[in-house]
């Protein structure tokens, strides 16, 4: 089965969140709670973004949040709905339907999906970061691990880098 990522913010309650709820678009992310802020994004109020691990190095949606120590990935199955986006899109087609719930997409990075629907974190298969390249965020990866069993996901903490499963050393 082909496998998406779509990153989020290292922050636990919005991590805490998804193993809860799911990965939301905005305007579900509002209805419990959670207010994103207004990003310059092309996945308006209604998409989720999604992309593919991939060896683009330039203007590349992966490897922008993949160097970003701020950023975790959270591997997925395809969703039912993927909807490509339109890299030929014209400004006024961008404005008229970035926020609304029509499938026309909008993306300036040539390897970014989107689709509408809630991703369910029973079709979570990984959670991704470059775990020895920022070591600083290890604790936070512990807390991650906790919240996986906490929530009894069956999912493993993977270096994007080495591919080595991560497990939290005993005290």
């Amino acid at each position: 089965m082909e496998k998406y990522i779509h990153f989020t913010s290292f922050n636990i309650e919005k991590i805490n969140s998804i193993f809860k709820y799911g990965i939301l678009n905005k305007h579900n992310l509002k209805k419990i709670g959670f207010y994103p802020k207004k990003d310059a994004d092309f996945n308006g109020e209604y998409f989720i973004s999604l992309t593919k691990e991939s060896d683009i190095k330039v203007y590349s949606s992966f490897y922008h949040f993949y160097n970003d120590s701020n950023y975790i990935g959270i591997e997925v199955n395809k969703p039912k709905i993927i909807y490509k986006t339109n890299n030929e899109l014209n400004d006024i087609k961008f404005c008229l339907f970035h926020d609304t719930i029509f499938p026309v997409r909008y993306s300036a990075y040539p390897d970014e999906w989107q689709t509408n629907l809630k991703i369910r974190p029973n079709n979570f298969t990984a959670i991704k970061y470059r775990i020895e390249k920022f070591e600083l965020k290890k604790e936070k990866l512990d807390e991650i691990e906790s919240l996986i069993n906490e929530y009894n996901l069956d999912i493993p903490i993977i270096d994007f880098d080495t591919n080595k499963v991560y497990k939290k050393e005993a005290k």
